[in-house]
Formats: C-alpha cells, structure tokens, sequence
C-alpha cells in the first residue's frame, strides 16, 4: 500500500515529526497499528484528498479508533491550513476525545485541538481541531451561516438519530450546496460502526459519496443466552446483580453490566450487594461502580483508577459510545429506555422496551476487542456476553431504534423551523414525521402566542432566540412585561438545566419546597446556591446530594439569559423588584398551554385534551385541592405497551386573583325590552302606564336532602314490587 506521509503545518508542531511519521512504541505510546483505522487510513486519505468528494461515509467497526484516528488523518490530509468541527452527542466525550488528540498529536489541550459547547470554549482563533456537542454546531450556524474558515465538519455516532443530529445533518446538507456554488467547498464526514449508509446516500442525493468501510476486528464472542423469557422488565435488576455476582465468581476480568436507567443500576447494585455476601465472596479487591450520563465527572473517574482492583461496572446506554475499559466479561439485559410521544397529551415520556440490534452489537463490541495474551489465557481469562433474553428474542430484534424526529415532541424543532422561515408540514426531514405530531406542536404554539395564522409572531421570534424549551422561553418574554425578568430566568435556568434536583438531592433540600409551588422551590434552590462563594458551593451541592456541575451550568445559563433579554430589550430593568403575583402571571403565560383543572381530589385534566392526571407524590400541591395550576412535569405512565395512567409532577397552583385577570368576566347583556304593540287610531286607546321593573331575581335555594321515609318511598317505588303494585292498582 503506497501511504504518502501527511504533514501538521500548525504552529505548536513545528520541529516535531508528523504524527504519521511517528513511531508511537518508542515514544512510550500504544502500539497504533492495533486500530484498523490507523492501519487502513490510505482510504481515508483517498476521498479526503479527493476534491470532487462531498460527502465521506467513516463506517468502521467498535474499537477501530475511527474517531481518535479518522479525525486527526483528515485534519492532515486537508492541508496545514484547514480547520475542522467535530461534534459528538455527549458532552463529556467531546472534552475526552479533544485531549486524547491532543496528546496523540503532541499539542497542548485547548489550542490546536479543542472543545467548546454552551459554557466552556477550550480553543482560540488558531484552532484547527474543534469538538462539540451537535446542539452547539446548530447554535454556531445560526450566528454564522456560512461557517467561514471550517473546511470540513465531521458528525460521530451519527447512527443515533436524535432531532439535533438530523436537524444538524439538514443544514449542512444544504449549507454544503451554498458554498459549493459559491467555490468554497465544505466536505462533510459521518462516523459510525452500525449507522444506515443507505438513508445518508438519500439524504445527499445532489452530493458525491464515497464509503469507506473498515470493519471490526473484535475476537467473536458468541452470545450465552436464556432458555426461558423472563416475566417483566422488573425482574431484570435482580437477574442481572444475580449473573454478575455468579461471573465474578466464576470469570475473570472486569464485568460491565447493560442496565436500562439509574433507578435499575440503584437496584441491581443493591441486590448485588446481598447476592456476593450470600456467596461469601470478599469485595475488598472489587469496585463496584455505577456509570450514566448524569454521573459527576469526580465519580466517573473511579472507572480509570490504577488500583489493581477488579471493576464491576453496573452502566446505561452512556457506556455504549463513550466507555472504553478493559471488559472481559458483558452481561446484557437487553433493553433500553428511550422517549416516546404521548398521543394523547403531545408530550414525551421514558419508555423501557427491547433494545434494537444496532444497540446490542455496540455493547457485544465491548469485549474481544484486543487478542488475549498467552499469559492470561493461562490464567483462564476468556471473552463472554451473556444476553439476559432467549435466542428467539434476540433474533426478532428491530436492526435500528426508531429516529426522534418520529417518536418525540417536536414543539422545539417546530419553532425553529417556523423561525428559519420553514413550513414545518412541508419540511425536508430526513425522517418524516406523522402530520398529527407536527400538529400536535403546532397547537401548543399556537396556545403559547408563538404562532398565529401559520406565521410567527413577536413572541415567536424572541422565544426562538432563547435556547430553551418553549415554556421556558415564553416565561422570560412575559416576565419583561410583569417586571419580574430577573426571577423568571433564573426559575427557566434551573428548570432547563436541573429539573431532577429535588429528585436527586437528599432530605436537606426539604425546606426550599413551596407548598403553593413546586416551580418556587426550585427558585429557592437557586437563589441560595447565588448566596455563597465558589468554595462553599461545591460543599453545599455535596452535602445535599446535587450535582455542582450541573447547579453551575444553572448558573452559567441565566447570566446568558439576562445578557440575551437586555440585548434585545435595553429598558428592561433587571434591578426592578417584582410586584406581588408578577411572576404568577409570568408564569401562566409560560405554561397557557398546560393549565390543569381540577374535577375531584387529586384528578386534574389537561384543557381541551380528554382523560384524567394524577398529582405525583413528589408534588407540593398534592392534596390541596387547588382549583386550577400549570405543570412542566407531565408524566405518562406504562403498564405493559399501553400508557396506563398520566402523572403531573412539578406543578404551580394559579391564584383565582391571576385567573380572573387573565379570564375576565364578560358583562351581562341587558335582556331586551319588551315590543309594545301597535297603537290603534280609536277614541278608547290611551297610553300605556308604565311597566312595572321586574322582580330581582330570587336566588334558587339548595334542594334539601330526601329524608329516610323518602328515600324508603323512593326505592319500593321503583323495585319489581313498587312497579307490579302500580300496573294492578293504577
């Protein structure tokens, strides 16, 4: 194979030797040539160095280093000058595969390679390799259309069809036919092990495509499956925690443990607990460790500690793409949790269901992945996966998960399309969505004042520009007209960053909670959190159980959220104490698409939608009765496949003050004057006196309740007998 070396031309590289001209096991690196990729990388370089080639399709098999290697070959083979973005669906993989690069190319983190997303910009002007999360690739081309100085973007794990990766692929698609009118060509790569090349090749008809395909090396593992299906999804935690407790007992290596949610990792991990005491098995040696996408970052980095120590690591789906560890052992339980849209309600809601066959190859593709030594095959280390479902289940998986765009509320996606000037019936997705979803958006917007007769209004626009959930947005604009827009963005801050708190905080957090307001509590959360320095922060979130990331995020948001409103509002008065109820109102406005009413108890419904909602158990309002609230929690329930009950959870009760204002009473129309009747020409009509004024009316007293004899009276009228008597005596 004739490999031509490729050069770095950036600042920081100058003296070195190219990273392809490296040789890695000298410097004390990995032995490259393991990753097929690296190996491979001559067809790569081909279409990269190809100017004719619009669209490269990366489909290379788990553990080839498609994303560490394939990125650093095209930023070499494009020139010395090109710049390159490329986005991931996590954030935390984005910082991750940046400073391995980094250190792979020689060049200090946050120069030549980088990563940026919504608070944190790690890169300068001279950047050439840039990673983000796809939402802040969308939210760059909205400040800058044409991309000016990207050469190529490269979009990872783009077989995860989420609404920010299609909308993402939409507007480069057509960004790409722009700029090559224009003779600035933009080049475009999607890495994948199990993505659908077919849809991609459909979805750039007019673009030159070139597949370059590299498969996986894993050693075949062959899947150890169940001879009988087990009864229900609820069995699966103490299944699993069962099968690790037997493989660490009987295997060797680390076990990494497919579960669906941190609910069933809390709970396999405590079973697990019982079921290797039971076994009498010494976990002083073994760390058993949790991993999923909220995870603190402090508590992800248990998973790399050197400490000789076996790992059992009980995982979601996060670990599918972003975990790379020394896995021996796979325990599967088979299934996923993903969102879904209520059709009732239009909103979305955590489904657990079978995971499709693209998901179970990715967690397959965690063990074999290098060769065993002889030493360790003498020690009985072995690859296994155990499958927690039959054969035949596993069989009849779907090849992919349904995409986002046709299973999930698409309020957001409608508003932006609305604001770039799109019909959103008449989008080009790539995965098209049912009319009846798009309408269901359409409504909800429409009930919000974001749209009226088709087009966008004022408050549309100004929403669209805030990147936050509609509610949200709708909130801070009314807030600027009630006087309240310091309160409300901090509530939205926290909301769109941090709705879990009070679900995953301990006790301690119990006197920030409103009885009036579960929304108020999480304001009194945050105002708190703004009292204290940065120091006391991380030990305040710690000691009540809070993630201080996520709480800074919170922080970091409403700052922007006050500079954004300012800007496009200057008079507004952020300094301006609210009035009492302003933020009620603003609040109502935030949420006039999901007023609840209240019909008995705790049963609500939501306006113009059938069907009866229950107050969670984690409500503040629960049992108090209140005539009327808004929720931002709308919750469906599953009991088999079908939604068996729907729970509203954060809720705010709206004062009969505010719903008055907002519902004014229409006046009462004078009821007509009677029409005299014509007046005859004869010597006896005279004028008519005048009429008298009718009564008042007299208020309808209550009907009193039937007495006993009554009642008595009543049933023998009405049984078999009662209706006998009256047909022989009438």
């Amino acid at each position: 194979m004739n490999e031509a070396p490729l050069r770095l031309g950036g600042p920081e590289t100058q003296g070195r030797l190219p990273v392809m001209e490296q040789n890695p096991v000298s410097a004390g690196k990995p032995d490259w040539n393991k990753y097929a990729v690296w190996r491979d990388r001559q067809k790569l370089i081909d279409p990269l160095k190809d100017p004719l080639t619009d669209v490269i399709i990366l489909k290379a098999g788990t553990g080839t280093g498609k994303t560490r290697f394939g990125t650093q070959i095209a930023l070499e083979a494009l020139g010395s000058t090109s710049k390159i973005w490329v986005t991931e669906n996590l954030r935390r993989a984005t910082k991750a595969s940046a400073t391995t690069i980094a250190e792979d190319m020689g060049v200090t983190y946050g120069k030549e390679v980088g990563a940026t997303n919504r608070y944190e910009h790690d890169a300068t002007k001279d950047t050439r390799l840039l990673f983000s999360p796809v939402q802040s690739l969308l939210i760059r081309l909205e400040r800058d259309p044409n991309l000016e100085g990207i050469n190529m973007v490269a979009m990872d794990e783009v077989h995860k069809e989420s609404k920010a990766n299609e909308m993402c692929m939409i507007a480069l698609r057509d960004l790409q036919k722009k700029r090559k009118t224009a003779g600035k060509p933009l080049k475009l790569m999607f890495i994948s092990a199990t993505l659908d090349q077919d849809k991609i090749t459909r979805s750039f008809p007019q673009a030159k495509i070139s597949l370059v395909d590299i498969p996986g090396e894993n050693i075949e593992v062959p899947p150890a499956f169940e001879k009988t299906p087990l009864p229900s999804y609820v069995q699966l935690p103490v299944k699993a925690a069962e099968k690790a407790a037997l493989s660490l007992s009987q295997d060797k290596g680390n076990i990494l443990v497919f579960m669906s949610g941190k609910k069933e990792i809390d709970d396999a991990m405590t079973t697990f607990g019982l079921q290797a005491k039971a076994r009498g098995l010494d976990l002083n040696n073994v760390d058993v460790i949790p991993y999923y996408g909220t995870l603190p970052p402090e508590e992800q980095k248990r998973l790399f500690n050197d400490n000789n120590k076996r790992k059992v690591v009980f995982c979601t789906n996060a670990a599918q793409e972003s975990l790379t560890l020394d896995t021996h052992v796979v325990i599967d339980t088979t299934v996923h949790k993903h969102m879904e849209l209520d059709p009732v309600t239009g909103r979305q809601y955590l489904k657990q269901e079978p995971a499709p066959m693209s998901h179970l190859l990715q967690r397959k593709g965690r063990v074999g992945r290098i060769p065993l030594t002889e030493e360790q095959k003498s020690q009985g280390y072995e690859y296994k996966y155990y499958a927690l479902c039959t054969e035949n289940e596993w069989k009849n998986r779907p090849a992919q998960e349904s995409a986002e765009m046709q299973r999930t509320d698409l309020i957001h996606d409608t508003l932006l399309m609305y604001a770039d000037g799109y019909d959103p019936y008449r989008f080009d997705y790539i995965n098209k969505p049912e009319d009846s979803h798009i309408k269901m958006a359409v409504d909800r917007l429409a009930k919000l004042g974001a749209i009226e007769g088709g087009k966008l209004t004022e408050k549309g626009m100004f929403m669209a520009s805030l990147s936050l959930k509609p509610n949200l947005s709708s909130m801070v604009h009314a807030s600027v007209q009630y006087s309240c827009t310091r309160q409300a963005s901090a509530l939205a801050a926290i909301l769109e960053e941090y709705p879990m708190a009070f679900a995953e905080g301990n006790d301690k957090l119990n006197q920030f909670k409103n009885p009036q307001s579960d929304l108020l509590g999480f304001l009194g959360l945050f105002n708190h959190f703004h009292t204290l320095d940065k120091g006391q922060q991380r030990q305040w979130t710690k000691d009540v159980g809070l993630q201080y990331q996520k709480m800074k995020d919170a922080s970091d948001l409403f700052g922007q959220l006050l500079r954004q409103v300012q800007e496009m509002n200057p008079q507004v008065n952020l300094k301006t104490e609210p009035s009492i109820g302003s933020l009620d109102r603003a609040i109502y406005h935030g949420f006039a698409d999901s007023l609840l009413t209240r019909r008995f108890d705790d049963k609500y419904e939501l306006e113009d939608i059938p069907g009866e909602i229950t107050l969670g158990n984690e409500s503040s309002l629960r049992g108090r009765k209140d005539k009327r609230m808004v929720t931002f929690g709308l919750r469906s329930l599953v009991k088999g496949d079908k939604i068996s009950s729907r729970i509203a959870t954060l809720n705010h009760s709206i004062p009969d003050a505010v719903w008055d204002e907002m519902h004014p009473k229409k006046p009462v129309s004078a009821p007509p004057k009677p029409v005299s009747p014509p007046v005859t020409n004869t010597p006896s009509s005279t004028t008519s006196p005048p009429a008298e004024p009718d009564p008042a009316p007299q208020e309808t007293p209550p009907p009193k309740a039937p007495t006993i004899m009554q009642r008595f009276k009543s049933w023998v009228s009405n049984s078999w007998f009662g209706k006998l008597w009256k047909k022989i005596f009438p």
